[in-house]
């Protein structure tokens, strides 16, 4: 389960200040193979696999030349996350057929349906969530880890004790995606109610909101210095903010559906997107993310 990084990532953002808006399709190369929504996308450690989740369907990719590795069967609904141990041998996913799997990376071959990677059994109950729990993500000490909901809060949880640390309450709508920052001081959210907020931990208030318009923020990614933040929304694009300036820099363009899914690459020079359009689409990030 600790593998599992990002469920329904929908947003891409970064902040500059200035704004640079590119063409119809400015991506290095789009990748077609899944029949329905592509709801999950994420680089394996080093950059050259990518993972997708769509229908019932999971993908390991080429990332260099778009082949397909190994195509994964075995859900029977929509596969809303996905990822890669860090040693490259297995991928776990997440559906809404309420069952996590665990695949090889060397066939497609079904290892395990399970709650624990190694008792393969529910170890512990976490409740205090009013509404739907749209994503988990874990900190790198794997002692502790965040959660938002459809109640409007995040919760920070003690995993020995299944016991809630603190309750961040300042959206207003559903909160849809929360990313934690590599050192671990900050994270990050986004919402129905149209902004991302930075949080540092400690504090019960965010310490910048920011407003993004007319469409709700699905999801949102740190770069590794966590100077930068990559968002989409509902609308067909990629977006660049810079943290320091607090200025959108970037619109990535190209998709022709909803975006649902993003992720950067270990090296920080590419994003990828996963879309309603039923493609994954690599850009180069590099010119803005220094």
């Amino acid at each position: 389960m600790i593998f599992i990084k990002n469920l329904f990532n929908l947003c891409i953002i970064i902040f500059i200040n200035y704004t640079f808006v590119l063409g119809q399709d400015e991506s290095l190369r789009t990748y077609t193979g899944h029949s329905r929504w592509i709801y999950s996308v994420t680089f394996n450690n080093n950059g050259n696999w990518l993972v997708s989740g769509s229908n019932n369907s999971v993908i390991l990719w080429e990332t260099e030349t778009g082949d397909t590795i190994n195509v994964y069967r075995g859900h029977i609904n929509h596969v809303l996350a996905v990822d890669i141990s860090p040693d490259n041998k297995y991928i776990v996913s997440a559906s809404m057929d309420n069952t996590i799997k665990l695949w090889s990376t060397e066939n497609t071959e079904l290892i395990h349906t399970l709650w624990d990677l190694e008792t393969k059994s529910l170890v512990r109950v976490f409740e205090g969530h009013n509404g739907w729990i749209k994503k988990v993500e874990f900190f790198d000490d794997g002692k502790k880890f965040l959660s938002c909901s459809y109640d409007n809060t995040i919760r920070l949880w003690d995993i020995e004790t299944a016991n809630v640390l603190k309750t961040y309450r300042s959206h207003k709508d559903y909160v849809y995606d929360i990313e934690i920052s590599e050192d671990g001081k900050q994270f990050a959210s986004c919402s129905k109610d149209k902004t991302i907020k930075i949080w540092n931990l400690e504090n019960n208030t965010p310490v910048y909101t920011f407003t993004t318009g007319d469409k709700t923020v699905w999801s949102i990614v740190f770069d590794k210095k966590t100077k930068y933040l990559i968002s989409n929304s509902l609308s067909k694009n990629l977006k660049i903010w810079d943290l320091e300036s607090k200025k959108e820099i970037a619109i990535l363009k190209g998709h022709k559906g909803t975006i649902y899914s993003i992720d950067i690459s270990p090296n920080q020079k590419y994003a990828i997107s996963g879309s309603t359009d039923k493609t994954l689409k690599l850009w180069d990030i590099s010119k803005y993310i220094k």
